[in-house]
């Protein structure tokens, strides 16, 4: 089983910070509650000049999620664009990221802290490129938030180094990924190297065309879609040898993006 110490609450950690949020294809914002199973619509995104997307030339969408420790959602778009996102009515801010740096355009984000305890945090960033063979994995990269650099971390290892990752950090300052691999499957990222530990398959599970994911209550809830399907909901439990459980939950839309901030609660719901 996995053991974190979560330290003292820490001051900077709003109600707002500790939740789950999920975008939809269709731009609306929600807060999801893991210990309840509940969802609740925030608003819809109407992010400025979202520019084109880089594979299809048509109007960018949001591609990921994450969630900072002040409860602000960033958000990337399909242009490689990076826009802020207030969580209490959805409203969009322009971030000066510059796409293309790296040669990345399409990436995932998470935020995890630099040590157990601290109110540090690094945003992390995972980039792909879309593939006939399916989306291709560029490794781990840094986002600095004052001049809003990319810097390469390094690859993932061995067999998942061309493979697509889902990114989740938590505040014990660990990094997973949600892997593009059939089943997919869980591993846990070295945030100092990009270097990948041991896989956790998810038998049954397919990244299928739209997929995102966050760490919360010790356990990893999974969204994925297949096609034109709206999205199922998957909880896999690390302290149980990574069982996974389909939840009965019909979330009514695709969810593209998932985020969390690292004040989400680090222990496993009882």
């Amino acid at each position: 089983s996995i053991v974190r110490d979560a330290g003292p609450e820490r001051p900077t950690c709003s109600e707002a910070s500790k939740l789950v949020y999920v975008l939809s294809s269709t731009y609306d914002l929600y807060a999801f509650t893991p210990s309840t199973i509940t969802l609740k619509k925030i608003g819809r995104l109407a992010c400025p000049d979202p520019g084109t997307d880089v594979a299809t030339g048509t109007t960018a969408s949001p591609n990921a999620m994450t969630i900072d420790r002040h409860g602000a959602a960033w958000v990337s778009y399909t242009s490689g664009k990076l826009f802020t996102v207030d969580t209490s009515n959805a409203s969009c801010t322009p971030t000066s990221f510059v796409p293309g740096q790296g040669g990345v355009f399409k990436f995932a984000l998470a935020f995890a802290t630099t040590t157990i305890g601290t109110d540090e945090e690094a945003l992390f960033a995972s980039g792909f490129v879309d593939s006939d063979a399916g989306p291709r994995g560029q490794g781990l990269a840094t986002i600095d938030r004052t001049t809003f650099a990319m810097t390469k971390v390094g690859d993932f290892s061995g067999s998942l180094k061309p493979f697509a990752a889902e990114l989740t950090g938590t505040g014990a300052g660990e990094v997973w990924g949600l892997f593009t691999t059939s089943p997919a499957s869980l591993v846990p990222i070295d945030p100092r190297s990009g270097a990948t530990g041991t896989a956790h398959p998810m038998t049954g599970v397919e990244t299928g065309t739209a997929w995102a994911f966050a760490f919360w209550g010790g356990d990893f809830w999974v969204f994925t879609a297949q096609a034109s399907e709206n999205t199922h909901v998957t909880r896999v439990q690390p302290d149980k040898a990574f069982t996974v459980t389909p939840l009965n939950l019909d979330m009514g839309f695709r969810v593209v993006g998932a985020g969390v901030s690292t004040c989400a609660p680090l222990t496993p719901l009882k």
